[in-house]
């Protein structure tokens, strides 16, 4: 069945119409709806836009409303006027609608409808308590469980909390499956106190924290090395989910020492087997500790190895920070663990749910992005009561930006965001290009459209900042992927855009990638530096052909003035004789009529006689 929209009214008899003259049936004038611009779900659709953010064809039909460059600016002054019972509704309360705030909602980020989150937004504060008391999802910080309020997993608990039963009805998965076969289960012996000494887990732990923490902030440094130590003391009879972050932390601090860890291949396989275990056998826990394994797991796999293993280990990353309830703030949830008293388990090692969701989302988007794949968005996510403290939330809000449609003005706006941002650490510089190549990938190469001067030289600028973030890294051989990734996709959008600025910067880009070789003398590396001299050679030798046409077109129409027949002509004739036309023609323009250039010599300026000037004012009808 179709949905109304609460725009649309219902049929209505003659006794309810308006009357003559534009009232309404209660004798008020009916305005006439003045929309400054539409949406573009009702733009594609040409259906009648109300301008607000949602409108309202789009809260009735669940559209994605979107507007080109942006929500507008200032909605409460926009001269539309609802023609629905919600829309009065929020007239009569006093209620504006909120300009958009430079950074968004979780929803925003997370979600991939912001609808339902806009018109949550809208409500006034006591209907806002009442739906969300109703209909809230269900956490389980103690199990890592979570499930959204329409699910049939929280249906039975909601039913018995409505009935007041003596016994609660517990969180469950209730008729799942007949249970006919034995669960999958798996059993992995602890393994990280055999494979590293306390002092190979310090020394390469702390090269972690000075390397990969600045930017990826997602776990606390001081709790680490406490539960390490409580860890490395005590009795392990049963594997702990802190093993998988202390085989990724020193997996990765080894990455970037200069003399790697002997055991840094069989750290990263026990810590895939600690992974697998809470997502591929029974009982399938999950923790916040393990969701930072998957995400120093995501980190090492991009550093590593292939495109489709890192993307496909982002998004498991994000399916298990949706099964944990990262997205949804808690003080709107139903809590199973309330009773406890702490949300968070002393055993964690992670700063907050916001620093390590913000990670893992930046992660998917970012690797997403690169490879051309989907990321995984988040439904139903609520605004977090503490903001991540990671910078590459920023790059992630500008990201979320760059998936609508935009306008010159919202791009000239992203991009002057974008180099507003920090340059250190250098890392961080690398990924704030990434993300302006991006932008220019996505909304200018792809659709053949050209910069304008205030973009390009923006995005110049930014791209040479991160041609120096890459030449601060090298000396330091930390070999990030964007060492030589950035570089070279730099140099593809410089050759793109195909400016005497552009290819100026063509030089130090193929420097910065000849570093990278003689430094990381690897075979992607070389595969790098080639395939870019390739393409400059190729670009050259267009330049040349082109070149080349330009070049006989200028002899061809020089040989046509050398002719015989102008041969009487002084050699500066024909430069006189334009200059001549120049001027006459400016002249004519302005209302001169005047010929006597014709006349001033017997034969004239150009070799023609009297008489043919006299045929030439008779010809224009100046006789």
């Amino acid at each position: 069945m179709t949905p109304v929209p609460p725009s649309s009214s219902s049929p209505r008899s003659h006794l309810d119409r308006p009357g003559r003259g534009g009232e309404d049936g209660d004798g008020s004038i009916k305005r006439r709806v003045r929309t400054k611009q539409a949406c573009e779900p009702c733009r594609r659709r040409r259906r009648k836009c109300n301008g607000r953010f949602p409108c309202g064809q789009c809260i009735g039909y669940s559209y994605r409303c979107t507007y080109v460059g942006g929500p507008p600016d200032n909605v409460e002054d926009q001269t539309v006027e609802a023609e629905n019972d919600d829309g009065k509704e929020g007239e009569s309360n006093g209620q504006k609608h909120n300009p958009p705030q430079p950074k968004p909602f979780a929803s925003e980020i997370y979600n991939h409808d912001t609808t339902s989150a806009a018109v949550v937004a809208q409500e006034s504060p006591e209907r806002r308590e009442s739906r969300a008391s109703r209909f809230r999802p269900t956490v389980d910080t103690v199990k890592g469980r979570f499930s959204n309020a329409h699910s049939g997993i929280a249906m039975p608990r909601r039913l018995g909390q409505t009935m007041n039963l003596a016994t609660h009805i517990r969180f469950h998965s209730y008729g799942w499956n007949l249970n006919t076969r034995l669960e999958p289960t798996a059993f992995v012996a602890p393994a990280a106190c055999r494979l590293l000494t306390f002092q190979d887990l310090t020394f390469y732990s702390r090269i972690f924290f000075q390397v990969v923490d600045p930017v990826y902030h997602f776990l606390d440094q001081q709790r680490f090395v406490e539960q390490c130590a409580q860890y490395w003391t005590s009795e392990k009879e049963n594997l702990a989910d802190l093993e998988a972050v202390v085989c990724g932390v020193v997996a990765l601090g080894s990455f970037f020492a200069d003399t790697p860890a002997a055991v840094e291949s069989s750290l990263i396989e026990h810590a895939k087997q600690i992974l697998d275990i809470g997502c591929a056998y029974a009982p399938g826990r999950v923790s916040m500790t393990q969701i930072a394994g998957w995400i120093l797991r995501t980190l090492y796999l991009r550093l590593t190895t292939r495109p489709h293993l890192s993307w496909f280990a982002s998004c498991s990353t994000m399916h298990i920070a949706e099964a944990m309830g990262l997205h949804v703030n808690l003080q709107d949830a139903d809590l199973i663990s309330k009773e406890s008293g702490n949300v968070t388990s002393s055993s964690e090692v992670t700063t907050s749910r916001a620093d390590l969701l913000g990670c893992a989302v930046f992660l998917n988007m970012l690797i997403s992005a690169e490879y051309g794949r989907s990321r995984v968005i988040l439904q139903d996510a609520t605004e977090p009561t503490s903001p991540s403290r990671s910078n590459v939330m920023d790059l992630c809000d500008i990201m979320v930006r760059l998936e609508s449609t935009l306008t010159q003005e919202a791009r000239t706006k992203i991009l002057t965001r974008l180099s507003t941002l920090p340059l250190e650490p250098p890392i961080f510089g690398l990924l704030k290009t990434d993300v302006t190549i991006h932008l220019f990938r996505r909304h200018l190469h792809s659709y053949q459209e050209k910069l304008n001067s205030e973009e390009a030289a923006v995005l110049l600028s930014i791209i040479k900042d991160g041609l120096s973030a890459a030449r601060d890294l090298i000396p330091q051989r930390q070999a990030w992927w964007n060492v030589l990734s950035t570089p070279f996709q730099s140099l593809m959008t410089l050759l793109a855009i195909d400016t005497d600025e552009s290819l100026s910067m063509i030089e130090d880009t193929i420097s910065v990638l000849g570093l990278v070789y003689n430094t990381f003398p690897t075979h992607l590396a070389g595969e790098v530096l080639q395939t870019a001299q390739l393409l400059i050679q190729g670009l050259e030798k267009r330049k040349i052909r082109q070149a080349q046409m330009l070049s006989k077109a200028y002899s061809d129409t020089q040989s046509t003035i050398d002719t015989p027949s102008c041969s009487n002509a002084s050699s500066a004739a024909p430069a006189l004789a334009v200059d001549q036309a120049e001027a006459v023609f400016d002249n004519w323009l302005t209302g001169d009529m005047s010929w006597n250039w014709l006349a001033t010599s017997s034969n004239g300026p150009l070799g023609v006689g009297t008489a043919n000037a006299d045929a030439a004012d008779n010809m224009f009808g100046l006789g």
